[in-house]
This record gives structure tokens, sequence and C-alpha cells, in this order.
């Protein structure tokens, strides 16, 4: 069934064809707005900016492709179908090139235009809700938030709450991919401390010594290397602003206790120097990580999980919305046929389906990826399955129990021998296993270099433990 009155322009220049597609149209609760000549159409594409048209290539006061065009101009992610004559294979490849979203040849079957028809609409609703989003938060500098699913409702009910206060702290759950920092740069943007700074650190990239220097600064002389004239930390640099502590879970346990202090006194001290700075911040952190689970393991602070937890956002990952897939594909095929000048105007029918039906271990960052891909290998206009770089879940590494055999039941032990496992059942593939992983490139190199597993890919000499997956 058709969207609800969703308007359509219907061009023809025969009558008893302009009534018969009028008529078949409003039964299946379309807006139709006709138009009997190209002159016609014009005047109503001026006057009621159609998203959808189905035009007669053929009229006797004009062309049908040039009236596709004067569609695309005025509205630019609108679609067009083309009605040719019988068997025009040239007609119908002259309208695509010409802008048309599909045709359809005369005699007009049902059965082939509604499924046309129907594909233009979504095509059409996608581009104009991403574009709606895109307007929405173009003076704030920051990508939308893509997705009416009930999942992510709640996420911006949370923001709507969140925003209304000066400085409330907030955690952001959620695996990696799933739009963690767009959360919080809508937190900073929504909030009256949108005019100073928005600081994002990730807490895994740098060195416990490093992510010191970089939180609070550092004076003059205060190690070997020091800047002459010392350097503002990260949290001066948002005063008034927000400071993003992205992957907070992996921030070394002895940094926690003085991020605790900062959030309970609202000072900083640089390192290596004596007096105390004020400073007036909104502190949002994020983890892919069981908060809870690191206070019972004693790798993280039970005082600074409470500070943080003030009020949390959940990001779901993508399996769980995946009705939001045709709009965040459709936003980031926009995104790339503007980058890389192609026309590119939707998915088939197929695409769709493999789309919908995929776990996205990577979340909508991966989801993201395919869509880069697609945009680069598919000739256009239309992106078909054969386009999209998605992989069977059957042919990922099994999700279920994993079995380890361990010579010691210390946390480092388990955590190595999982990653090494994880590295080979991807073949030594990095994103893959860290996606699998649950954690972010940057702290998967971390661990690698950690726990000596540089390098070891594709087996080992001396395994002192063998893991296993079992059923």
């Amino acid at each position: 069934m058709a969207d609800s009155a969703w308007p359509i322009l219907l061009v023809d220049d025969d009558p008893a064809v302009l009534d018969g597609l009028a008529s078949l149209l409003e039964r299946r609760g379309y807006e139709v707005h006709r138009a009997s000549s190209a002159a016609e159409a014009r005047a109503e594409i001026e006057r009621s900016r159609p998203p959808v048209g189905l035009i007669d290539l053929h009229l006797q006061d004009g062309d049908g492709i040039e009236l596709v065009q004067a569609m695309r101009e005025i509205e630019p992610d609108s679609a067009a179908i083309i009605i040719t004559g019988e068997g025009s294979v040239e007609a119908a490849v002259k309208a695509m090139q010409g802008g048309a979203f599909d045709f359809v040849e005369k005699p007009v079957s049902p059965d082939r235009l509604c499924p046309v028809l129907e594909r233009a609409v979504q095509f059409t609703r996608f581009r104009r809700q991403a574009a709606d989003m895109r307007s929405e938060l173009s003076q704030l500098g920051q990508t939308p938030l893509i997705g009416n699913s009930p999942a992510m409702e709640e996420v911006r009910k949370r923001i709507a709450q969140i925003v209304r206060t000066r400085s409330t702290t907030t955690l952001i759950l959620g695996e990696s991919g799933t739009g963690k920092e767009l959360v919080a740069r809508a937190v900073h943007h929504g909030s009256v401390r949108r005019k100073a700074r928005f600081v994002a650190v990730n807490c895994a990239a740098l060195s416990e010594s490093l992510l010191e220097a970089e939180l609070f600064g550092y004076e003059k002389g205060a190690f070997t290397g020091a800047a002459q004239g010392g350097k503002m930390g990260l949290f001066e640099a948002a005063n008034k602003g927000t400071i993003f502590l992205d992957e907070i879970g992996e921030m070394p346990l002895e940094l926690q206790a003085k991020l605790l202090r900062v959030l309970e006194e609202k000072r900083i001290k640089r390192v290596g120097g004596i007096d105390d700075i004020s400073i007036d911040v909104r502190v949002v952190a994020s983890t892919n990580r069981d908060l809870q689970r690191e206070v019972e393991a004693g790798t993280f602070r039970l005082d600074l999980f409470y500070r943080l937890n003030v009020m949390t956002i959940r990001m779901p990952a993508l399996r769980e919305r995946l009705e939001d897939v045709p709009v965040l594909a459709n936003y980031f095929l926009a995104e790339f046929a503007r980058e890389f000048q192609k026309t590119l105007r939707g998915f088939s029918d197929g695409a769709l389906t493999a789309l919908q039906s995929y776990s996205y271990p990577g979340n909508v960052r991966e989801l993201r990826n395919i869509i880069e891909h697609a945009a680069i290998v598919a000739p256009g206009p239309i992106v078909d399955r054969s386009h999209l770089m998605i992989e069977s879940d059957a042919s990922r590494p099994r999700r279920g129990r994993i079995q380890l055999e361990l010579p010691d039941v210390q946390l480092a032990t388990a955590e190595r021998e999982l990653i090494f496992y994880v590295l080979e059942q991807t073949g030594g593939n990095r994103r893959r296993t860290a996606e699998l992983l649950g954690i972010n490139r940057s702290t998967l190199y971390a661990k690698l270099k950690q726990y000596e597993l540089t390098g070891q890919t594709e087996g080992r000499k001396h395994v002192r433990s063998r893991a296993r997956s079992s059923s």
C-alpha cells in the first residue's frame, strides 16, 4: 500500500491513459496531480514541487526527459518514472541517462508500475528525511542522529532531558561504531554550552603519562621533552564547554582517581604544577565495556562509576534497529554521490533486502563503509546487490560460547588468549577482530603490543593454551 497521500505528478497527453492511471494511483492512496501537456506539467512542478513523477516520454508540446530535469532542478531528490513505447529500449536508456529514476513500457501494467512507484516513493521519502536531518543540524556543524526506530527515539528523548541541564555528567554506552560521539556532540550543541568548545579525547589511544598530560596540561620542565612554556590541557581548553572522554573504560586506575577529583572539585592541576585551576565543563564519557563488571573485576573505580553514571544513554546496536537501515543507507549514498560527483539515486529491491538482512558487527560505521564501497563500484544510478560488500553472517566467526583452556585464572591471561583466538578466526584481520571483540582498533593495537601478539596472526610456535569453539 502507498504512503498516505504521497504527491505524484502524472503527465500524459492521452486523456484515456491519464484518467486510467490517475484512477489506479488514487485507489492506492496517492495524491495525484494531473497534467495533460508539458506546459501544464512545468507549471505544476513550480507550484507543488512534486517528489515523484510519472511522465510520458513523448508529449505533443515537449519532451518527457526535459520535465524530469525540470523536476530535479527544483527538487534535487525527486524521482521521475518515464513511460515509454513498447519495446523502446533505446528510449528507456536515454531516459535513464537523462535522470529518470526508472521506466515502464506501454501499455502500462499495474503489476509492473506499482512496485516501481513504491520504490520511487521510498527513495524520495528517505532522501527527504535525510535532508531534513541535515538541515536541522547543519548550523551546529554535526552529523545528524539518523533513524526513526523506537530505540533512536529513546536516545533523542534522553538527549532532550540532558540538554536542559548545564553540567550534568553523562555516560554513553554502546558497541563500537554505534555513534556514541555523535550523541556527545548532540548533547553539547543542544545545551547552553554550544558556543564554547567541544573537545574529544580517546582514552584508549594514549599511554597513561601522555593521557594525563593531554587532559590536565603540564608546566615548563614537567618532564623530558615538555614544551618550554608548558601546555594547556584539554579540560582547560573545554572550559565553559564540553569534554568527551571516549573509551573511559580504558583509563588506568591511577588516572581514574585524578579524574574523580576533577568531577568532585571542579579543579585541575597541571602535571608538574602546584596551583589548582578552576574549570567549568560538562563531562560526557563513553564506553563499549560493561563498567559494572569492570568495577567487580577491580579495573574501574566504583566511586568514579557513580560520578559518571548520573545520566545514561544507551546507543542501540544497528542489528537492534534494522528498520533504520534504509534511511541510513540512503543518507550515506547521497553523501558519497556528492563527494564522488556521481548520479546515485537509490537501491534495488535485492540490495535493500540484503542490507536489512545483515547483522552489522561493526554497526553504523560498517554500514557507512559498505555504502562507500558501493558508491565507488556502482556505475549508477541504482546500487544493486552485487555492489554491496556484505559477507554472509554464516561465514563470520561464530559468536556462540567460546571455551578457553588457560594455564592460570589471571584476567590478563584470559584476555590475551581470547584476542589471539579471534585473530586466528579472522585470519589476522585486525579491523574485524576489533569489531568482534567490541573494542576500537586503537585499543586492539595497544593490547597486541601489551601481550606481544604483534605479527602473530597465523599461528604461533609455543602455544601455552588452546581456544576452541564449542556448541
